[in-house]
């Protein structure tokens, strides 16, 4: 299986979150400058993606870390004072 992260987004997946979760998902958002829907899209797909390819070391787990990389600098940069 295929994730094309460009396809059409026509379908809905529903999960709950904390409202700390949610306010954490907020903040990367803020930080990123990416709606909540698509850091949990991006997420969600890479990590899809990722375990289809198998192996710690495919280029979709890359992507992913990479994807989590940048999140993690640009929440360390807004949180600065």
């Amino acid at each position: 299986m295929a994730v094309d992260i460009d396809s059409p987004r026509d379908r809905t997946v529903c999960f709950m979150v904390s409202e700390e979760e949610r306010e954490a998902i907020d903040e990367i958002s803020l930080a990123i400058g990416r709606t909540r829907s698509a850091i949990l899209t991006r997420i969600a797909t890479g990590f899809v993606s990722a375990v289809y390819d198998g192996g710690a070391e495919s280029e979709s787990w890359s992507e992913l870390r990479a994807f989590l990389a940048d999140c993690e600098r640009a929440i360390s940069k807004s949180s600065k004072p």
